[in-house]
């Protein structure tokens, strides 16, 4: 997984999985979330990241086992609120 924030914009991109996208749907006018062919997870795009409060959360290192599970468990929580 990895986050990158883009100062121009206030986008907040939230990277994963490097499968690649089958298609984007988005949550309400600030959340779009992209989805692979099999429906999992890829990518969380949030707009206005810094004044949803989003922003600080740029984490670039290798994720240990038990945060690789929590990003796991992420992905099929946002994957079972979008199919409702």
């Amino acid at each position: 997984m990895k986050s990158t924030y883009f100062e121009e914009g206030d986008v907040l991109r939230i990277r994963i999985s490097e499968r690649p996208v089958a298609r984007k749907v988005a949550q309400g006018d600030d959340v779009h979330i992209a989805y692979a062919a099999d429906g999992s997870v890829v990518e969380v795009v949030l707009l206005n990241a810094m004044v949803q409060g989003w922003v600080p959360l740029c984490v670039k290192l290798p994720l240990p086992k038990p945060i690789s599970r929590l990003r796991d468990a992420l992905a099929r929580l946002l994957s079972s609120v979008a199919k409702r």
